[in-house]
């Protein structure tokens, strides 16, 4: 009986070891996000009160960092690296990542659905609708779900305490009085000789205390140190008024009917669920061009309305000129004339009728209204602490620590205004707590709230991408002075000239902006631009080529691995070389 089993599981072993051997779990991206390992803590209880700090009476926290974007966590998570107790305050239950993490959601569950009819096949506008339809909530659910769990376990992993809630300053108490605050006495032979008396230390800076609150529980916590990083909204104006760099004759402001899944911004766009017919997207900044490329990936019909001068005006003129002319090929219609008018008609097929000033009328379904952001600071009560805001609420930040108009306030990323991109956040947040923490000098500047962010990489989720890091050849030329000007070269690597670009996307390229350096006797890389589908992900290694300081020649005689997009870095280097009068 017992040789007559084993045969039978020689012989049959493709029937036996499904039974005999545990199955493999499913893939994760295969799990209902209803499913997904990620805990509610909005229910949660805070976390115990602290006890004070033992090198600073009356602080419980050597910092708190308000918002949980990618600026706040790597606050939160480099400050606790340095020995800080800290804590983090999120008002959102599901928090982490970007704030254009939805948008990048987007445009993964349109890679998802394309890639899927195409090889279903059929009616390709019927079957988007129906998958868009049947899948996208999941998607992005799973996404978001996902980007939360990882942000809370990196949190958890640096013992940072985590309060969910609603955060505001309160005032101040007055600092208490200290040694230090007296000024120390100076020796007779001073008192002589010296003309003037020296000027006492400064106070200390009183601690601050902040109120977090959620639902029926309150706590109050005091810190020695506050890094703001809210993050910022959509802009959602009553009423429209044109830019000021609009032509003459400016039309006159008009209201702006916000209706949900009709008139609405990028926000609410991404919780629709139906896909319309057609779109006007107004604006010509990131989101707004983000959102007309994937609609129009998804069979939407898509109208981009922006100013000439509101288009991508951070991009080069090389970038923005392929970006137009991708537009155009996927049958992306572009309206530059001034926008006069938004109307809504609730019994037509077509609701929503845009009128601009040369007299064209575009009727479509939706209206998706991209007009700038705001900084998430309105309920911040920043008053209290003595904290500045300027301009759309952005928080007035000046010097290498991003130091408020109250020196133990900090604010980093998109609340303190432009470029708005995580990687640029994520470095201001690093500068801030090298200086409070680690004792560093700080590597960046932001004088008048603009930022330090020619180092950090630029990308854009279009279709195609779009990256840039350094400076762009406009402004090479146009920093340098007449005689060094013959210095700067750009070089080329078209991706329809290489295998491998040809396989990822024909209309692509690389290019390396450079200058010449005669102490060294090398090409000094300035900046790097990409285009085309990849583009994002090698940006980052040109940003390394460029901290690194690796010069054209030296990047020129690296091996890269052959037929990779990689190697494209490669020929555009050897093309700067090819075209320099200094090689």
């Amino acid at each position: 009986m017992k040789m007559s089993l084993l045969l039978v599981l020689l012989l049959t072993p493709t029937l036996c070891l499904p039974y005999l051997l545990p199955l493999p779990p499913p893939p994760l991206s295969r799990i209902p996000a209803a499913r997904l390992p990620v805990p509610d803590l909005s229910v949660a209880p805070f976390p115990p009160a602290p006890y004070d700090l033992p090198h600073a009476k009356g602080c419980q926290y050597d910092l708190v960092v308000l918002g949980a974007g990618p600026a706040g966590e790597t606050a939160a998570v480099r400050a606790s690296k340095f020995g800080a107790r800290v804590a983090l305050v999120e008002v959102r239950a599901e928090f982490g990542g970007p704030a254009g993490l939805t948008s990048k959601a987007v445009r993964e569950a349109t890679k998802r659905i394309v890639g899927a009819v195409g090889q279903i096949g059929g009616d390709s506008r019927r079957q988007v609708k129906r998958l868009w339809r049947n899948n996208y909530r999941k998607l992005r659910t799973e996404s978001e779900s996902l980007q939360a769990a990882e942000t809370r376990a990196r949190l958890q992993k640096a013992r940072v305490d985590l309060y969910v809630g609603k955060a505001e300053f309160l005032p101040s108490p007055t600092a208490p009085p200290s040694a230090a605050a007296v000024p120390p006495p100076r020796s007779r032979l001073r008192r002589l000789f010296s003309s003037s008396a020296p000027s006492p230390p400064p106070p200390p800076a009183a601690p601050v205390s902040l109120q977090i609150c959620r639902d029926q529980t309150t706590r109050v916590v005091t810190s020695r140190k506050v890094i703001i990083a809210t993050g910022s909204r959509p802009n959602l104006p009553a009423r429209y008024v044109p830019p000021s760099r609009t032509p003459a004759p400016v039309p006159p402001p008009f209201a702006i009917p916000w209706k949900p899944k009709v008139v609405m911004d990028a926000t609410g766009f991404a919780s629709v669920s139906e896909l319309p017919s057609s779109v006007a997207v107004v604006g010509g900044g990131v989101i707004a061009v983000e959102y007309a490329t994937v609609l129009a990936r998804l069979r939407v019909g898509v109208t981009l309305l922006t100013p000439k001068s509101g288009f991508l005006p951070f991009l080069s003129k090389e970038l923005r000129r392929s970006m137009r002319k991708s537009l155009k090929e996927n049958n992306i219609l572009v309206v530059e004339s001034p926008l006069t008018n938004i109307t809504l008609n609730a019994t037509s097929p077509l609701p929503v009728t845009v009128s601009v000033a040369d007299g064209r009328r575009l009727r479509v379904e939706t209206c998706l209204y991209s007009g700038g952001r705001n900084a998430n600071s309105n309920k911040l009560s920043c008053g209290a602490a003595g904290v500045e805001l300027g301009k759309f609420g952005r928080v007035k930040v000046l010097g290498k620590a991003y130091a408020t108009t109250n020196p133990n306030v900090h604010a980093v990323g998109d609340v303190v205004g432009p470029p708005g991109l995580a990687s640029s956040a994520v470095k201001q947040a690093r500068t801030v707590t090298d200086i409070l923490f680690g004792g560093a000098g700080g590597g960046g500047d932001c004088e008048g709230n603009t930022g330090c962010f020619n180092d950090a990489p630029m990308t854009l989720w279009t279709f195609p991408e779009v990256a840039a890091v350094g400076i762009s050849q406009e402004r090479a030329l146009a920093t340098a002075v007449e005689a060094e000007k013959s210095k700067v070269v750009c070089g080329y690597c078209r991706w329809k000239d290489c295998a491998r670009g040809r396989l990822a996307d024909p209309s692509g390229y690389v290019k390396v902006i450079a200058r010449f350096v005669e102490d060294s006797g090398a090409h000094e890389v300035l900046g790097w631009e990409i285009f085309g589908e990849g583009a994002n992900e090698l940006i980052q290694t040109s940003s390394i080529l460029i901290q690194a300081r690796f010069s054209v020649e030296q990047i020129a005689a690296t091996p890269f691995a052959a037929v990779t997009l990689g190697a494209s870095l490669q020929a555009a280097c050897e093309d700067a070389l090819d075209k320099s009068q200094h090689a």
